[in-house]
């Protein structure tokens, strides 16, 4: 059978098996595998076993479950090495996945998949036990059909992605000749919407971390109290203030002036993608009378191309208990999106530096849980790139447009590295409206078909001809 033929019998296979597969990934979305601290972390390595079980299902060998630091949250790996000569391809994707956040915004359970109007909802529908299991359709399709994939093919699955891959970087250290590879695919990106497949090629770093600011041993009266006594929330509030501009720009300048700017081949890259304004306000959800910080194509630029400070959590007391009172403390985790050419230890001293600087009411700011993650942008010479973009191109129909992604992904770079310089191709199942980590997640059935469609298709194109 040539490789046209077996390319086209496993894409019939995967149309005959399609719910088959969904009903895989309901069951792995059943799983409330929250990775984060206070959750049940057993559900997380239930939701671990129950992938050894899909791996041994599609028929990959040398399946293994290695236990990082936190014992529930295992990575799991798995093979199929039967194609000597052939090149190799590490597939990547995770099973846990982000809190639910508010259960009343939800408009069905958020660990229950349920269609509504051509889209799949759930937490973890798509972002990333969707395009986990994009992975395994294509090879189970490939093996299926044909008995034999056209390449060597590694699976490695994590279970800690949401809360920082804290483990991946001791993982890769050990197992570096383990997941050798000629290419990576990252199947946890998104597509510029439901009808474009995009290519991955930069993502922004992240600098995160906790300021708490401590007054009081207890809350108190703030009408008996108030007046000499400081205000805790009142100080971070201004703490955090000064960390942007009245426009909203960074108001660090040493962390403004690292910053790459933009190529004129970026920008008019940038401005020849199909762009609506609305479009972008309504799937952001961004309310009427608020106004963007930037317009048009250059919305674009801000999201994959430059700093953004965020504010992700503020707590000094509870919305449903607040009491005529002065806080004891206040807490805020915040973030920084960084790209080309920020350092970040520098960047995150400089940060340190500027907030312990602030001298409200005199206060102490503690600082805790800092977590850094690297920017990372990639050139596109080499073969595989080609190839992904013919693969999305036939499994969607449509060309691919190489994009840039505002969020972060530090361990791209860290598995290029290891696998000495290997191209890290980063596809996946979201759109604009698929609202990864908010309430009522979902992803688009049509866009998960292609995405299984052109891993087929990749995977069949990367054979040494």
């Amino acid at each position: 059978m040539s490789t046209p033929q077996k390319t086209s019998a496993a894409l019939d296979y995967f149309q005959t098996n399609f719910e088959k597969y969904i009903q895989e990934l309901k069951h792995l979305v059943s799983i409330p595998s929250v990775s984060f601290t206070g959750f049940d972390q057993k559900k997380v390595a239930e939701c671990g076993k129950e992938v050894q079980k899909l791996f041994s299902k599609i028929g990959l060998e040398n399946i293994q479950s290695f236990v990082s630091e936190h014992p529930d949250r295992p990575y799991i790996y798995g093979d199929w090495l039967n194609a000597p000569g052939q090149s190799t391809v590490l597939l990547y994707g995770h099973y846990d996945v982000q809190p639910p956040g508010s259960l009343e915004k939800w408009k069905s359970s958020p660990f229950d998949l349920s269609e509504r109007e051509g889209r799949l909802f759930a937490r973890g529908s798509a972002d990333d036990k969707g395009g986990l299991i994009a992975n395994l359709a294509a090879i189970d399709s490939l093996l299926k059909s044909t008995g034999a994939l056209p390449v060597n093919v590694k699976v490695l699955v994590e279970g800690e992605e949401e809360c920082g891959s804290d483990g991946l970087d001791a993982f890769i250290a050990k197992n570096k000749k383990l997941i050798q590879a000629d290419a990576i695919v990252i199947t946890d990106a998104d597509n510029y919407d439901e009808k474009t497949p995009g290519l991955t090629v930069s993502l922004r770093g992240l600098i995160s971390m906790s300021i708490e600011v401590k007054a009081l041993k207890q809350p108190v009266h703030s009408g008996l109290l108030g007046g000499p006594l400081p205000d805790a929330a009142m100080a971070l509030a201004k703490i955090l203030a000064t960390l942007v501009d009245d426009s909203g720009e960074i108001n660090i300048p040493e962390i403004k002036k690292m910053v790459q700017p933009l190529s004129d081949e970026d920008r008019k890259k940038i401005s020849t993608l199909p762009f609506r304004e609305d479009k972008f306000r309504q799937e952001a959800g961004v309310l009427e009378h608020t106004k963007l910080r930037c317009q048009n194509h250059e919305i674009l630029e801000s999201l994959w191309f430059r700093p953004s400070f965020s504010v992700n959590c503020m707590q000094a007391s509870s919305q449903t208990q607040a009491g005529n009172i002065i806080v004891s403390s206040a807490w805020a985790r915040i973030g920084l999106r960084t790209v080309p050419n920020i350092e970040t230890e520098k960047a995150f001293a400089l940060i340190k530096n500027h907030i312990e600087k602030q001298n409200i009411f005199g206060f102490k700011v503690e600082i805790n849980d800092v977590s850094l993650g690297n920017w990372w942008k990639t050139k596109t010479d080499h073969p595989a790139f080609k190839q992904m973009e013919q693969a999305l191109e036939k499994g969607w129909n449509q060309p691919p447009v190489k994009i840039g992604c505002g969020g972060s992904i530090p361990f791209v770079q860290t598995f290029s590295e290891a696998l000495g310089g290997a191209p890290a191709l980063l596809i996946g199942v979201c759109d604009p409206s698929t609202y990864a980590h908010s309430e009522n997640e979902s992803m688009s059935l049509e866009v998960w078909k292609n995405c299984v469609k052109s891993l087929i298709h990749f995977l069949s194109s990367f054979e040494k001809k």
